[in-house]
Parts: structure tokens; sequence; C-alpha cells
């Protein structure tokens, strides 16, 4: 009976700013921010340690930004009634036949909930089975079966992030679970892509100097980093990188999606192509500057509120911190 009452007080003052006296003259309701994170991984040829070798493999990735996951449950002073939702997806769907029968793993959502928060809490506190513990151990364990599938047979799958942002992203792509919408309270969902990618848009069938005739293409190639790079150096006024990306005309083709206005987007372990494996720089300026640089327009081009890119790291420790910073920001 104590605990009850201890939660029935904590529900109380987390509405407080909702119910309260002030709110009578309220025009609009208060807006309640719930996190609302899609984990994205590009299972393209990347994931060939031999190839492109890393130092962290994408599970160990995607488990760091589990971790963080409890810590954000009371960011924006919650103490009740979380809506917070955190996801695994694919670029493509479609590319590995039994997600469906995985996808329930892969999600963990705090709206199922609804307005029990005895069960809320339970779950967050780790009292009762299934616990968010539990969630975290299911979720890494779905995510094994899917990086098993293209690594155990030695074929990839393509790496359509234009196309991802294109036609996966649509209006239904960022949904809250019972999210509360009245005249005093309307809950909000803050939406986050953490995308594990190269960087590269790479199609077999158009792998060749000719596959972007134009400046502005879907497809970010060796050939069309080239291409700027040959450009930048055959400039004779020295100008900064950014200033002459600006100036070129080069870009990823536009996708005119309206549903990345207000999206944040973390891209990590971008890898280029230009460094030894011993680190050292083959080729200035290098695959990851001008990676960053066609991204970094593409997405704010599209209205997406905050973007991060960041290169391949070191240790999940790093991760941890490139994560919680975006995140709490």
């Amino acid at each position: 009976m104590k605990k009850k009452a201890l939660t029935l007080i904590i529900i109380f003052l987390a509405t407080l700013p909702v119910l309260g006296q002030g709110d009578s003259n309220r025009e609009t309701p208060r807006k309640i921010i719930h996190y609302n994170i899609k984990i994205v991984s590009d299972l393209s040829n990347r994931l060939d340690n031999e190839l492109y070798p890393r130092q962290l493999d994408d599970k160990e990735i995607i488990n760091t930004i589990l971790q963080v996951f409890p810590d954000l449950l009371t960011n924006y002073n919650r103490l009740a009634l979380q809506k917070d939702k955190i996801s695994y997806t694919l670029l493509n769907p479609l590319e590995i036949r039994n997600y469906n029968e995985l996808k329930d793993d892969l999600t963990i959502d705090l709206g199922e909930f609804g307005t029990n928060q005895f069960q809320r809490i339970d779950f967050i506190k780790n009292r009762k089975s299934p616990t968010l513990n539990e969630s975290i151990v299911s979720f890494n364990s779905k995510i094994s079966e899917i990086y098993k599938s293209p690594l155990e047979r030695g074929s990839f799958y393509t790496a359509d992030t234009w196309g991802f942002f294109k036609q996966v992203i649509d209006e239904n792509y960022f949904k809250l679970t019972n999210p509360i919408n009245s005249i005093k309270a309307k809950d909000v969902s803050r939406n986050v892509i953490i995308l594990l990618t190269d960087g590269f848009i790479e199609l077999a069938a158009r792998n060749s100097p000719n596959s972007c005739p134009e400046k502005t293409c879907d497809l970010l190639n060796t050939h069309q980093i080239e291409k700027f790079r040959k450009y930048y150096n055959s400039l004779e006024n020295r100008i900064s990188i950014e200033e002459a990306f600006e100036q070129s005309g080069y870009g990823l083709k536009p996708v005119n999606n309206p549903n990345l206005k207000d999206l944040e987007v973390l891209m990590l372990e971008f890898n280029g192509r230009s460094k030894t494996v011993s680190g050292r720089i083959t080729k200035t300026p290098t695959d990851f500057e001008i990676l960053k640089l066609f991204w970094e327009d593409f997405l704010k081009n599209e209205g997406v509120k905050k973007v991060a890119i960041k290169k391949t790291q070191p240790s999940t420790d790093n991760i941890n911190q490139i994560v919680k910073e975006f995140l709490e920001e």
C-alpha cells in the first residue's frame, strides 16, 4: 500500500504543471516531450572487417545506445507517464525476410503501459518480469540474429541511404503509443534517428565513373568523392573546403520529403577509404571530410533540425559520450 500511495503522489506531482491553477487560461496545451529513437543500420559490405577494419562492431555500438536509454527517462522533468520509445529498423525493411518476426523484440516502448504507472515503474525499476533490463537483453539477442544473416552468407545488402530518407521515412514512421492529447497537455515525440553507416551510397549496378553524370546525384560513391576532390585541389584560390563545396554545385539529390522536418539525425561510424589501416592519410581532403560535407548539406536542406556526423570510434566509452551529448542537449 505504501508503494502504491507513493506512486499516486508521484503521478499527482508530475501532472501539477498541467492541472495547476495557472492553466485555466492556457491557450495552448502544455507539451510533454518523449524520446522516440530509431536505430538504423546499413548492412552493406562495410560490415566486412577484413575489407574495412573497425575497432567496434555494430552490435557493441547498439548495445551501448541501449544502455543510455534508461538514463533518459527522467529528462524534461518527467516523473511519470513516460512514453519514451527506442527501436531498431532497417534501411530497407524488406531486406531480411523474417524481420517482422523479430521486430516486436526490437522495440522498447513505455507508451504501452498507458496510464498504468504501477506497471511502468515496475518495468523501469526491474521489479517484475518482463523488466527493462530483460528487454534490453532480448533486444540485443535479436540484433545478433539480424547481423548473422549477411555475415554468415558473406554477401551484404545495398546501402541505399538516399532511398531510405526519400521513401521509408513517412508520416507513420514515428508514432508514440497511447499519447495524451487534451486541452491541458499534449505528448510530443522527439524524433531521433541514430544511423550506423560508413557514409557511402553505392549500388553494384551503378558503380562506374559515369554513374553520376551530374554534380547532384542519389549516389555517393568513390567516383563522386574523387570528382569533388579533384575540383577542390584544382582551385587556384585557396579557400576552405566548406566554401568550395557551397560554390561547387556538388551535392546529394534532394528527396523533398516533408517528414524529415524537425527530425534529428546522428550518423555514426563514417569510415573513409583515404586512410590506411594504421591511420596514414593517402588523399586530401580525406573521404571523411568530403562525406561529411555532402551529408550535412543534404540533411540541412531537407529541414532536419539537428545533425551530427562522427567517424569510426575506438571504444564504447566514446560512443556512450557521443550519444549522451546528442540526446541530452
